[in-house]
């Protein structure tokens, strides 16, 4: 049985209904983090990748949960910005894990929040449809396969499982991928003692990857209004 705090991935979509959408907001972490995206998105600086296919290409991410007093834990996945003029994101997905299943896992670079921006590809149309949006749904209940359980807490799952379930998600592609090949980006986070540096507990920490893992960019934001 996987640990509770890495066994739900969590898709908050636009498409849901009025009544379905407040029920979501009171579970779990959500308003919190739809709101402390939203603070991220207005900080953020301009984008180094000008092309208009990465205008909506995912970012992903790693802050620390403040509700959580006595354990450290942090909210991780994937969102993809909201276009100008926009106040809302168009699509994010998330889950919240323990300090010590995230230092394991985030040395991988096929990792759960490149898993979580490629299961966003669908909506990277323009005018997304509602099959689009259930093909995230049905993707985010898929993600959790990327942990399993040994001892006290969730580990990350053997590679193959992962390189397969990358592969499917990446059958799904937008614009951007088209422009990025295997050789852009880099292999290592950008940042000094990465993945340890997120007990920084005032930085939130945001990336983009291709679908072949490698880091086109990031960015990190020290403070949040």
């Amino acid at each position: 049985m996987l640990n509770i705090f890495c066994s739900r991935v969590t898709p908050c979509l636009p498409d849901q209904p009025a009544l379905a959408r407040r029920v979501l907001d009171y579970r779990r972490a959500t308003p919190e983090v739809k709101m402390l995206l939203l603070q991220v998105t207005a900080q953020m600086s301009p984008s180094i990748l000008t092309a208009e296919a990465f205008t909506r290409y995912p970012w992903c991410f790693i802050a620390r949960d403040r509700r959580a007093k006595k354990k450290k834990r942090y909210f991780i996945g994937a969102f993809i910005p909201p276009a100008a003029g926009e106040s809302l994101l168009p699509g994010m997905i998330y889950t919240v894990v323990n300090e010590a299943w995230l230092l394991r896992h985030m040395t991988q670079r096929a990792n759960l929040p490149l898993a979580m921006a490629r299961a966003l590809m669908p909506l990277m149309i323009r005018k997304p449809q509602t099959y689009h949006y259930q093909e995230v749904r049905r993707a985010c209940r898929a993600l959790p396969h990327l942990l399993v359980s040994k001892g006290n807490g969730p580990q990350h799952a053997p590679s193959a499982v992962v390189e397969r379930l990358l592969q499917s998600l990446g059958e799904v592609q937008c614009d951007a991928d088209a422009e990025l090949k295997e050789q852009h980006g880099v292999d290592a986070m950008p940042w000094m003692d990465w993945p340890g540096c997120i007990r920084n507990e005032a930085t939130i920490w945001l990336w983009r990857q291709s679908r072949y893992g490698k880091v086109v960019e990031s960015q990190k934001i020290n403070k949040l209004n």
